[in-house]
């Protein structure tokens, strides 16, 4: 449960468009083509949203 709460917390800390591209893509389940569509962004922009933002993520959780 710990670290649920760990990744449920470093993910809030995220910048919002980092936040939202790991909430539409690893929660909700969207495709990156449903998410350039939703978004109105390129799929290379999600693409590119979701590297970095895992990015972070991870780091976040190595640290913390």
């Amino acid at each position: 449960m710990k670290r649920r709460a760990d990744v449920r917390q470093a993910i809030l800390k995220l910048p919002s468009p980092y936040r939202e591209s790991i909430v539409m893509a690893d929660i909700a389940g969207f495709s990156h083509r449903e998410m350039a569509e939703i978004l109105g962004v390129p799929m290379r922009t999600v693409m590119s949203l979701l590297f970095r933002a895992r990015r972070i993520l991870r780091t976040s959780l190595r640290e913390g």
